[in-house]
């Protein structure tokens, strides 16, 4: 990593499975974290989670737990390589390293995320 066009096509077997498996568990890690825990965190917290998924990530983004265009930007290329086309290859090794360069912002999310809920449950231990 980096990727290039090159270096792709040269990928032998066992690095393009290594491949497949970040995107997989990239793609499996973004889908848990926007479709289940953004919002039963914030419910947890005492946030109205009924709303647009935008307010959700600007909630998250007011308690300083992420930053919604850098996640916005992550779904967006996590939604680029879940579908090849012909003639975008290098669009797609672009959000390829993208992806590989973030998966550091995503564990320290989880990770954010994690310690938000512990604190959220420590007060609510507290005061009963």
């Amino acid at each position: 990593m980096p990727l290039s066009s090159d270096s792709l096509a040269k990928l032998d077997e066992r690095a393009q499975d290594k491949l497949d498996i970040l995107l997989f568990r990239f793609a499996k890690l973004q889908d848990l974290l926007g479709s289940k825990i953004f919002r039963t965190l914030l419910s947890y917290s005492g946030f109205d989670t009924d709303v647009a998924f935008v307010e959700i990530l600007a909630e998250l983004e007011r308690a300083g737990l992420m930053e919604a265009d850098r996640w916005l930007a992550l779904r967006d290329a996590r939604n680029a390589v879940a579908h090849e086309y012909p003639g975008e290859t290098d669009h797609i090794i672009r959000e390829l390293n993208f992806i590989y360069e973030e998966v550091e912002y995503l564990i320290a999310l989880a990770k954010r995320l994690e310690e938000y809920y512990n604190a959220i449950k420590s007060k609510r231990a507290a005061r009963d």
